[in-house]
């Protein structure tokens, strides 16, 4: 049984959409994901730098729980979450459960 609902293709795929970001959303996407100790603010280092380092980290810690506005989540969610916001930002919202089956996004990962 898989313990995250998730492939290594899908998080990589979602790491990758996050490259779009500029230094400083990227930026608050690591805070937003608690891994400001992981991954450096620093604008001397590029943001698909940055990604790589992401990608790393959400392959190897997925089901590492995170406290979100959104309520509990793991980072792999998390992620997928920050990449669903980027291709439809008016897509999530905090009142209504997300449904994965439901998102046409998921079907290009």
């Amino acid at each position: 049984m898989r313990s995250s609902p998730f492939t290594r293709p899908t998080l990589i795929a979602a790491v990758e959409l996050l490259e779009q970001h500029t230094q400083a959303r990227f930026n608050q996407v690591v805070l937003r994901l608690g891994l400001e100790n992981e991954i450096s603010s620093s604008t001397n280092i590029s943001v698909a730098k940055k990604c790589d380092l992401l990608g790393r980290i959400v392959v190897q810690h997925s089901d590492g729980l995170l406290d979100t506005l959104d309520g509990s989540m793991t980072l792999c969610e998390a992620v997928i979450r920050q990449a669903i916001q980027l291709v439809q930002p008016d897509l999530l919202h905090p009142s209504k459960p997300l449904s994965y089956a439901a998102l046409p996004v998921m079907a290009m990962f």
